[in-house]
């Protein structure tokens, strides 16, 4: 009698689990598909000019995605639709033109150049004082010249450095006498500035030079950035305060730019007695610094900026901005009120410098003397009295 062969049938159930996951698979391959395709189309499409193209930029949206049912086609649509109605700024557009255009040495010398400047400063919210810190700290990262350095320092650091670290002794070389230009200008019955004074640009620029320095961990600076601290806190301790601050840098961004140096200092670079030096600033940092304020900002090559005020009431959920290149940014937490040597005021009872900024100061320059034994070899900062 024949043996007859038994055939596993497989239930229903199980059979349907099966189609299950095969759809699932298939739909997720297909949403990925539509994902990397709707961003490649965005990119591509350009708002400008698109009229003589297409009457409608969307036509070509859907030509490239024929799956009108997938949620990356309908985000693609909205941030076009979005940006058709909320187009780049003229301002905004002149800004990354000019930006863009320049070199290290132009994107130095124009800081403070008002295309870029009021931009940043008018975001803020804050009063656009230069020298006070919680100004100060908020427009440095915004400024889309500061941005471009930061890039380009990732890939030529020490063209970068050298030329922030000779910014800064030119700075403060020049200083005195457009402080009393400056303070001339302000004792006269009427102020009005079309353009940035000799002092903004000095004051921009020194600003700049110690955030991107702090911010790509140029460790060698150090003694040149505790020099011009020294010579910070002489110039402040001239003259009585009038109308201006006597420092193109706030001390209280100085010696935070100090603190991002000292507390992220390569430990296997210190010998033995400078660790404890090192341990003990860090003791007293955790004690009482707070950290700084990280954010994501956009590169200087977007012609949409994330603090544009636009965009809280016309894109709230971000679509401008989602899709442009982006670079890690920190702001400096301090403001004016903490009064780590501002100016000296005539008419107050508070201690100046504050304690803490005068205990902060020297156990920065304790370390740095410690870890760069040869300080003295360092360029010197030419500083003339500010009489």
């Amino acid at each position: 009698m024949a043996r007859v062969k038994r055939v596993r049938v497989l239930s229903l159930p199980v059979i349907a689990l099966i189609a299950v996951v095969c759809l699932i698979i298939v739909y997720q391959r297909s949403e990925h598909r539509a994902s990397v395709r709707s961003r490649q189309a965005i990119s591509s499409l350009e708002i400008d000019g698109l009229s003589e193209e297409l009457h409608d930029p969307t036509d070509r949206l859907r030509s490239l995605l024929p799956m009108p049912g997938s949620k990356h086609i309908e985000e693609a649509l909205a941030t076009l639709e979005l940006k058709k109605r909320v187009p780049p700024i003229r301002w905004q557009e002149e800004r990354v033109e000019n930006v863009t255009s320049e070199g290290i040495d132009q994107l130095i010398a124009n800081l403070a150049n008002f295309d870029d400047y009021l931009f940043a400063a008018s975001s803020s919210g804050l009063p656009n004082s230069r020298g006070r810190p919680e100004s100060d700290s908020y427009i440095v990262s915004h400024l889309y010249r500061v941005r471009k350095l930061l890039k380009i320092a990732e890939s030529e650091p020490e063209i970068v450095a050298s030329k922030l670290k000779n910014t800064l002794l030119a700075v403060f070389q020049d200083w005195p006498s457009a402080y009393r230009d400056e303070l001339e200008l302000h004792l006269r019955p009427s102020l009005s500035k079309g353009e940035p004074t000799e002092r903004d640009k000095l004051r921009t620029r020194a600003l700049a030079a110690v955030y991107v320095l702090a911010e790509t961990h140029r460790y060698e600076s150090l003694p040149l950035l505790v020099e011009c601290h020294r010579v910070q806190s002489r110039w402040i301790n001239e003259i009585p305060y009038r109308y201006i601050s006597h420092t193109p840098i706030a001390p209280a961004i100085h010696l935070y730019a100090m603190h991002r140096l000292v507390s992220t200092f390569p430990q296997e670079k210190l010998t033995p007695d400078v660790r404890l030096v090192h341990g003990r600033y860090m003791k007293w940092a955790n004690e009482n610094l707070p950290p700084p304020k990280g954010y994501l900002g956009v590169e200087a090559s977007s012609l949409y900026d994330e603090s544009d005020v636009r965009n809280i009431f016309l894109d709230p959920e971000g679509r401008l901005v989602r899709d442009e290149p982006k670079q890690e940014l920190f702001e400096y937490p301090w403001a004016f009120s903490d009064r780590e040597g501002f100016h000296r005021e005539p008419d107050t009872s508070l201690p100046y410098p504050a304690p803490r900024a005068i205990t902060w100061g020297k156990m920065i320059e304790e370390f740095t003397q410690s870890a760069f034994p040869d300080a003295a070899s360092h360029p010197r900062v030419s500083a003339p009295s500010l009489k």
